[in-house]
């Protein structure tokens, strides 16, 4: 009974270290997706501020909407 007590306190402790483990990547990772995104939206703010942005030719626009002729 002793050893099986032992063998159960071990697992109980190996569950507990890889919920914990998985926990921490969960955190981890979405840290690091805030971190990325925040950099996406400083960059495209510096791409706003650093092109005129005109819209496309009609004829661009009109030449995606139509399908194509055989």
């Amino acid at each position: 009974m002793l050893a099986l007590k032992f063998l159960l306190t071990i697992l109980g402790f190996g569950l507990f270290a890889s919920a914990a483990i998985l926990v921490a990547c969960d955190v981890f990772a979405a840290a690091r997706l805030r971190w990325l995104l925040k950099r996406h939206e400083i960059a495209e703010v510096a791409l706003a501020a650093s092109h005129d942005y005109r819209p496309a030719p009609l004829w661009v626009a009109r030449a995606a909407t139509l399908e194509e002729r055989p």
